[in-house]
């Protein structure tokens, strides 16, 4: 139901009836957007003058081959030794897959009270023609019926643009306040780096005695910079998503002289913000 300021009834959508309703809603940045997700795996998107419904956005346990240009990544072990030590701790990386494809889901438990499905957390784009979507919250309580999959829509299309399946259920997922870059973290040591066109596998940490398991992503505002955290530690990170032919760039940058009194400073970070110093080091897209 949506009212006027005054208190009259505007509106009243029911898209259906005996069942579980809203579970999460949010406006999109521009505010011509309401995101609600429902129990019943959509999210439907209504405009802010008339509040009539725009489109639906159905989570579907299968993407099937009518969604055949849809970008579809999925996380896989890859045989990349990311330090040598008496684990040879191997990374992760992520391959393209063609639809169909059938979802990693969790049968979840309809006879308790909220149960984990339905729409339970999103996130909009800076510019708000994206929104990414989970279907159900994840906590320490309990995991939803797909927490590894994360959907990316495009408004502008109305359509489906990316699907990511992650190896562990999704913890946090934010949109950077000034592009087209989307963080994502599974509570390991690893960030996940989503920007439309291609997905990155960061390590942030090469010591393998280093317990690490970043759980919350925190932007600054001006979106140059951000935190990623966990119960004991803290990152900072800059997200340059860079090419191969800026390397030489990056080298100068790095042989500028560091003030002493930042030099210890430096010292004492080190073994917290290793995984930052060049995205190219990452896992990069392979497709199969």
């Amino acid at each position: 139901m949506v009212y006027s300021p005054t208190g009259n009834l505007i509106i009243v959508h029911e898209p259906y009836q005996l069942n579980l309703g809203v579970k999460s809603l949010n406006f999109s940045p521009n505010g011509h957007y309401l995101n609600v997700g429902f129990y019943d795996q959509t999210a439907r998107i209504y405009n802010h003058i008339t509040w009539k419904l725009i489109i639906d956005f159905v989570h579907h346990t299968t993407i099937t081959e009518k969604f055949s240009n849809v970008n579809i990544f999925k996380e896989e072990d890859c045989d990349e030794i990311i330090y040598s030590t008496e684990s040879n701790r191997k990374t992760t990386k992520y391959i393209e897959v063609q639809a169909p494809v059938k979802l990693p889901v969790v049968k979840p438990s309809l006879d308790k009270a909220n149960p984990a499905v339905g729409i339970g957390d999103s996130c909009w784009s800076y510019d708000s023609n994206y929104l990414a979507t989970r279907n159900g919250n994840y906590n320490n309580s309990y995991i939803d019926n797909m927490p590894n999959v994360l959907w990316i829509w495009q408004i502008s299309s109305l359509s489906l643009h990316t699907v990511i399946i992650q190896q562990k259920p999704i913890k946090n997922f934010v949109w950077s306040p000034s592009e087209h870059i989307l963080l994502i973290v599974t509570e390991n040591s690893k960030l996940y780096t989503f920007t439309l066109t291609n997905v990155y596998v960061v390590e942030l940490v090469t010591d393998v005695n280093f317990n690490l398991n970043v759980n919350k992503i925190t932007w600054n505002t001006d979106g140059k910079s951000f935190v990623v955290s966990d119960r004991n530690y803290m990152i900072i990170g800059y997200p340059e998503i860079t090419d191969n032919n800026d390397e030489g760039n990056n080298e100068d940058a790095n042989n500028e002289e560091i003030p002493e009194e930042d030099k210890n400073l430096s010292d004492r970070e080190d073994e917290g913000q290793a995984g930052f110093q060049n995205i190219n080091n990452s896992s990069r897209l392979e497709r199969k």
